[in-house]
């Protein structure tokens, strides 16, 4: 209630400023470099008799833009943080695409996905939900419909939540996208928090690995490949801190 309350607010008090934001919004459009996806989008990783299969699903963070294969990108690494944690072979695909956004993630996941019967389905969104202002209530409810969508093909799979991408801090977007952008990331980790659910499979691995922590270890601008997408050292750091989330439930 207090969010959706934020919300409208946020609405409101925003509407004299849209021209100002759409014309700043533009200027940061033209000066990002477009990044292109890595060719294949399935792979394996480590070898042990066991045998696990992820699929991800979800906006450009996990796209690998500009990295050479997935195995540089969220993907291949989380696959490769599970194998050496559990000593099994793990099949994982990527179907991630940028600009995705929840409401048209399971069409494309129906179109594209070839991994039957996945073991964990790791789901990554909330930036481009941001960027297009989708409400607390618009998120939550395409959010529950694509997990419904989802367990109904998958019954036993593990769900993984993988908190929004930290826009607040992204250090190609000036302060003034940066504030309004935060809010409604802030807004969306509250709505997973509440979506987290062992006993059902469903896992939000939402300690907020944001920037910050990769900031102090390898730079303000290292991070991050154009000003928003992630680095290999960056999807390293993330994807470690995802799949130790995991540990606690799934080993």
């Amino acid at each position: 209630m207090r969010d959706g309350f934020r919300y409208w607010m946020m609405m409101v008090l925003g509407i004299p400023c849209i021209p100002i934001l759409a014309l700043v919004a533009y200027g940061v459009r033209r000066r990002i470099p477009k990044l292109a996806p890595p060719g294949e989008n399935r792979g394996s990783s480590g070898a042990g008799k066991r045998t696990i299969r992820i699929v991800t699903l979800g906006e450009s963070t996990v796209a690998g833009l500009g990295m050479p294969s997935h195995n540089a990108a969220f993907t291949g690494l989380f696959a490769k943080h599970l194998s050496e944690r559990l000593g099994a072979f793990v099949e994982w695909e990527a179907c991630a695409q940028n600009g995705l956004m929840i409401d048209n993630a399971e069409a494309l996941y129906s179109r594209t996905v070839q991994t039957k019967n996945p073991d964990v389905i790791l789901l990554a969104f909330g930036g481009n939900e941001a960027f297009r202002g989708r409400s607390p209530h618009r998120f939550t409810r395409d959010l529950r419909t694509l997990l419904t969508n989802l367990r109904d093909r998958s019954p036993l799979a593990f769900i993984v939540l993988l908190t929004p991408p930290p826009v607040e801090i992204l250090p190609v977007l000036p302060w003034i996208l940066q504030l309004p952008l935060g809010m409604f990331t802030t807004m969306y980790h509250r709505i997973l928090l509440t979506m987290h659910n062992p006993q059902q499979r469903i896992i939000y691995a939402g300690e907020r690995f944001t920037l910050l922590e990769a900031q102090k270890r390898i730079g303000r601008n290292a991070p991050v490949i154009d000003g928003i997408h992630p680095t290999e050292l960056c999807s390293s750091l993330w994807a470690k801190s995802v799949d130790q989330c995991l540990s606690q439930y799934y080993a």
